[in-house]
């Protein structure tokens, strides 16, 4: 089998999968297949990860639900619509074409592309880099299904700061230590950080400044150096995606700053690491190392994590994703 079969085939399987029926997890497979064939797997390093990775998904379900022009917001953040919002989203591509599907469907979700761990942006980042504009539907509907917004509106005498400091505040700010989120999911984690009365006075007494997608960028590589946890490797591959779909996007700035809101709550959620400047060691393996690594891992978080480092690395001429994915990969 060939790519295009693989991702063929994986759209008839949900965008997440329940694991030890208590936990819920994206399918990666097709963002993983996608940066393989990226990184320059062949076929048969494509179908061997398939093989490994597709067994225990969950079959997509036909929905009787219509979801149409006038009524698809209303069906914003019901997972159990996702079957539905595909069917619509099909019917638009063809109608639209996939520019134009994009700039329209992003425009209300744009204070959403932090949503599920940034699992829906990168499906989304990943088809048009792989040109599968066919899963371009697939990725609009996960996102809006699982819609979980994040907004908060500076006060009217609010402080003008930077994002790298804006988390410095956060660091020293005590009272947002006492949330406690320990029993929930890291992908339900952000919706309950929008809740928490804390939390929201603490971004309103805020207003960021000279915000660009360079400094989110920056900023989520140095938290996943800092941290290496799970969620601040998804706040390095979310700014990749971010990047490939912003040019989409008719309000950027808003979709920056709902970005620079969910980073910091994610950051919030991991104790505030301080976040030091990260020195590159005398010996770092080079890229080639790195990728054959990845490429015969079945971890897709090594496997993307590794292709977001290679093309922000070549994005914004910087080392330290070199020495990211090296981490990653237990190379250094």
């Amino acid at each position: 089998m060939q790519l295009t079969q693989f991702l063929d085939d994986n759209r008839n399987y949900l965008p997440t999968y329940v694991y030890n029926s208590t936990h819920t997890f994206s399918n990666h497979a097709s963002m993983a297949l996608i940066a393989l064939q990226k990184l320059g797997a062949d076929d048969q390093q494509l179908q061997r990860y398939y093989d490994h990775y597709c067994s225990s998904h969950e079959k997509v379900i036909p929905s009787l639900e219509k979801i149409n022009q006038q009524n698809f917001v209303e069906h914003f953040g019901q997972p159990h619509d996702f079957s539905a919002f595909v069917s619509f989203f099909d019917e638009e591509l063809i109608r639209l074409g996939w520019r134009e599907l994009l700039t329209i469907y992003l425009h209300p979700l744009q204070t959403n592309f932090a949503s599920h761990a940034f699992h829906p942006l990168i499906r989304l980042a990943y088809a048009i880099e792989a040109e599968d504009y066919q899963d371009l539907p697939y990725g609009l509907a996960y996102l809006a299904s699982y819609f979980t917004p994040l907004n908060i509106e500076a006060s009217t005498n609010a402080k003008p700061i930077t994002f790298s400091n804006l988390l410095v505040a956060a660091r020293q700010n005590s009272t947002l230590s006492t949330i406690n989120t320990e029993q929930k999911q890291v992908t339900d984690r952000l919706q309950f950080m929008s809740q928490q009365q804390k939390f929201v006075i603490f971004l309103q007494q805020y207003k960021l400044e000279n915000l660009s997608l360079a400094n989110i960028a920056e900023v989520g590589l140095q938290f996943y150096l800092n941290n290496q946890s799970i969620i601040a490797l998804h706040t390095v591959t979310g700014s990749h995606a971010l990047r490939i779909l912003l040019p989409f996007c008719n309000n950027p700035s808003l979709v920056l700053h709902s970005v620079a809101q969910a980073i910091t709550a994610l950051y919030i959620l991991f104790d505030c690491p301080e976040l030091q400047k990260t020195g590159l060691p005398k010996q770092l393996p080079d890229w080639q190392k790195i990728i054959m690594t990845a490429i015969n891992s079945n971890d897709a978080h090594d496997i993307k994590l590794t292709y977001t480092c290679q093309q922000e690395d070549k994005t914004y001429h910087n080392p330290l994703y070199r020495l990211a994915a090296s981490i990653n990969l237990n190379l250094v």
